[in-house]
């Protein structure tokens, strides 16, 4: 596999992340910590994976009505997300554990929870988004549907200045659009955006086959096996579940890229992005929210301490809350754009976002010669 070749100019202030980087690495030795997961982790997703195998059973069990299913049902997709945050996302970068075999067992093991095939996902996860981040037409993760339109840079249709009336409908399906959907345009395609002569070996066919017929097989077939309610009931509880799952994903999510004050840059034709360098690109198109709060960090795996993991990614989310206030300190010593706000606001920055890429972009006037 390739990517296309992407440079960023040379920014002075693009030393800032070296004071950070060694501020950081004396944080580690001065407390004699490592890298990796801590043992609260490793004790939070036992707990989370235990919560969700219960949520199962009670199901299986068949004593109780559809309604009082249904909070058990919600649990299993929201827990799947937690250990996606919580341990798939580390292991993806290889920060959970030290062994990297270690990493991918557990993270092909997440992912299959969810129906997914983790390489896939680690393929434009690290390669695209993380090396692009907030780039129209190269970060995989902010390529959704036609529907939405998240820069100036795309087509605008007509339907688009109401998009922040539709868009939070569409979204109660980004959970069911991933376990049943999304997969399905990364495994066959050779071409995805900066990732070109992608080659899938066959083993990855395998995986993710495998992960579907566990998926169906133990979240809908099995059930309207056992249970003595409705097919339809178990249908549509699925479909709540994941709308409920989609909520918890992008409640925590859409403000930490999708916001309006980002800075959504793209490099000319030559691939340089010349308006920063590449660290001051990361923390400008990064948004925080409670980067103080110890619980919603530990239940979110610190997607709330977004910037800390796109300049770390190498390090295991239970250190971001400190480095986040590393990195604070020093982007204001170097003038640069860092963002924090509430989740609140920033869902708020998110809608803004949909309103200003909704508008009809300005005619250009062109005056022809007689």
């Amino acid at each position: 596999m390739e990517t296309q070749k992407i440079r960023f100019t040379q920014d002075p202030r693009d030393q800032f992340y070296d004071v950070v980087k060694e501020k950081v690495d004396r944080y580690f030795k001065e407390n004699n910590l490592s890298r990796h997961a801590t043992a609260g982790m490793v004790v939070k997703v036992i707990t989370i994976f235990l919560v969700l195998v219960a949520s199962y059973a009670i199901i299986i069990s068949n004593r109780f009505s559809a309604w009082q299913m249904l909070p058990f049902a919600i649990l299993i997709p929201v827990c799947s997300t937690m250990l996606i945050y919580n341990l798939a996302h580390d292991a993806v970068h290889n920060t959970f554990s030290k062994h990297r075999w270690v990493n991918n067992w557990l993270f092909t093991l997440c992912f299959g929870l969810i129906g997914d095939n983790g390489n896939l996902w680690k393929l434009r996860h690290v390669q695209s988004h993380h090396n692009y981040v907030n780039m129209p037409d190269l970060d995989i993760d902010i390529e959704v549907i036609s529907l939405l339109r998240f820069s100036e840079k795309w087509e605008y249709k007509k339907y688009h200045k109401y998009q922040h009336l539709y868009a939070p409908f569409i979204y109660l399906f980004y959970s069911l659009y991933w376990v049943t959907v999304s997969d399905f345009k990364y495994l066959f395609k050779n071409n995805i955006l900066n990732l070109i002569k992608i080659r899938n070996p066959n083993k990855e066919f395998r995986i993710w086959v495998a992960a579907k017929i566990f998926y169906y097989g133990t979240f809908i077939v099995i059930p309207m096996l056992v249970l003595s309610i409705p097919w339809w009931q178990i249908l549509l509880g699925f479909v709540i579940a994941h709308a409920a799952n989609s909520a918890f994903i992008l409640i925590a999510l859409l403000g930490t890229h999708l916001f309006d004050d980002a800075s959504w840059t793209w490099p000319d034709k030559t691939g340089l992005v010349y308006e920063h360098g590449w660290a001051v690109h990361q923390v400008e198109n990064c948004q925080d929210f409670s980067t103080s709060n110890k619980f919603v960090t530990g239940l979110l795996g610190g997607e709330n301490t977004h910037t800390a993991h796109h300049l770390f990614p190498k390090v295991a989310h239970a250190h971001y809350i400190p480095i986040t206030k590393i990195i604070k300190e020093e982007a204001r010593k170097y003038n640069i754009d860092y963002h924090e706000t509430t989740l609140l606001d920033g869902l708020v920055s998110h809608y803004r976002m949909l309103k200003k890429f909704g508008e009809a972009p300005a005619l250009k006037l062109v005056v022809s010669g007689d």
